[in-house]
């Protein structure tokens, strides 16, 4: 070492600054953290939620949605969800009475999502 200065070290404290030189701090990384999908603890929402309505994420992060089906009315059916006028996830026409199937979205903030199923039950309709 042939001599030492004092110098400033770049911290970042907003999300939309770039480069690779500077840190981020503590509480823009957990800003970041906070916004991972699934960081709110799940909730069943089986006995808030109805097949064919529209739903609007609210949060400020995205939102994990996981629906299990089951064919308890019989016959034959198409189950899908839907998000942002996007099927994320569909199950066959043939779902075999009592037999369970499950559908995963993420929805963006702001995100619309619905779940068209007709003649199966929901079972479990978990977000997080």
């Amino acid at each position: 070492i042939t001599g030492v200065s004092e110098q400033q070290i770049p911290i970042v404290d907003d999300l939309t600054t770039g480069g690779s030189a500077k840190l981020l701090s503590a509480e823009q990384g957990k800003v970041l953290n906070d916004r991972l999908v699934g960081f709110k603890q799940p909730v069943d929402v089986t006995s808030l939620r109805i097949r064919g309505t529209t739903y609007t994420n609210t949060d400020i992060y995205p939102r994990l949605i996981s629906i299990n089906l089951n064919n308890t009315e019989g016959g034959s059916t198409s189950s899908r969800i839907i998000v942002d006028d996007v099927i994320w996830g569909q199950c066959s026409n043939n779902i075999s009475y009592g037999q369970l199937k499950q559908l995963f979205a993420i929805v963006r903030p702001g995100g619309k999502y619905r779940l068209d199923s007709p003649n199966v039950s929901v079972q479990t309709w978990i977000e997080a």
